[in-house]
């Protein structure tokens, strides 16, 4: 019996005139693939040629362009010291935090909502109604910084009290100096604050 291996076209079932069919195939496939990388790597040189021609026209024109070469080499290399990466990974870490802080900031308000109606305070009035004081202060303000200030001695806020506008104003501080103080006293005691009328 003879050790020696049997070509393939003497297995079972080879023809050698299929094996030789199917290998010439692949090499004229090999040889297309050779010839389009053929075609590539000759142009690469121009590309290159080009791309060179390029950024010496723009260094040309620009006069400064080896300064901002070093400049950008300069930040390269600020950017990849490892104290930097260190803390771009922090911030890009709390980046991807923010939806979820978004998300408990608006449960938690919106927890903060039903228990508010839950002790029955109207907290769309309540919200419309800071609103509208926001936008009356604002415009207070805004006036206040245009016109020229009044010097005032003690009996002249005593007549600056008889305004319906000051008198207004000053009812309205009063009423909530009054309530802040009583929600501090209650909150001091352990009960629950008083609901909105």
């Amino acid at each position: 019996m003879s050790m020696t291996a049997k070509p393939p076209w003497k297995t079972a079932g080879g023809d050698p005139g299929d094996t030789l069919s199917r290998i010439e195939a692949r090499l004229e496939r090999i040889e297309e693939r050779l010839s389009r990388l053929d075609a590539v790597t000759e142009q690469l040189p121009g590309v290159a040629a080009t791309a060179g021609d390029i950024f010496d026209e723009w260094a040309t024109n620009d006069g400064r362009a080896d300064q901002r070469l070093r400049a950008l080499a300069a930040l390269v290399e600020k950017l990849t010291r490892p104290e930097v990466l260190a803390t771009l990974d922090q911030a890009v870490t709390m980046a991807e935090a923010v939806p979820g802080v978004v998300a408990t900031g608006v449960d938690t308000f919106d927890e903060l909502v039903r228990e508010a109606s839950a002790q029955g305070i109207d907290v769309d009035r309540s919200l419309v109604g800071l609103v509208r004081l926001l936008g009356h202060a604002d415009r207070a303000l805004a006036h206040a910084r245009q016109a020229q200030p009044r010097r005032l001695g003690a009996f002249g806020l005593l007549r600056a009290l008889r305004e319906p506008g000051v008198q207004r104003a000053m009812g309205f501080l009063l009423d909530l100096a009054g309530g802040l103080g009583e929600a501090m006293i209650r909150e001091d005691e352990g009960a629950p604050a008083l609901p909105s009328g």
